[in-house]
């Protein structure tokens, strides 16, 4: 193990965060991104406490089924649930990485918690929400 790099994903979370309008208009959240790499095949499933996240799409390309039964690719500068939050997503029944990617994971608990104690990001998820 001497001669390899090591991976070093945290340094890179701030700079793929700035992608994101979402990320970028509430700072506190890029705070609270984890690195998620992907391979082709592979499931999508949060890592989190409650199993509820968001993923936003850096990198490669994530076949989503929605509840409805119908499908979607994601990619570069997308983001996708498992769950509806707030309006932000739709539930999608699955979802599988179609090549190698670079996702951003945020929890719904930590999402929950930033907006509990910041009022004003509330009311601005709920204004998109609307919009």
């Amino acid at each position: 193990f001497g001669d390899r790099p090591i991976l070093e994903l945290q340094s890179h979370v701030a700079a793929d965060a700035q992608s994101f309008p979402l990320l970028q208009d509430f700072p506190a959240l890029q705070g609270v991104v984890r690195p998620y790499l992907t391979f082709p095949g592979q499931p999508i499933t949060p890592n989190r406490r409650n199993g509820k996240s968001i993923f936003f799409v850096v990198s490669g390309q994530v076949e989503l089924e929605a509840e409805d039964g119908n499908t979607r690719v994601a990619g570069p500068g997308q983001f996708f649930s498992h769950h509806k939050f707030m309006g932000l997503c739709a539930a999608n029944r699955s979802a599988t990485s179609a090549d190698y990617g670079n996702l951003l994971e945020v929890s719904f608990w930590r999402l929950r918690a930033l907006i509990k104690s910041d009022p004003e990001m509330r009311k601005q998820l709920e204004y998109r929400k609307a919009a």
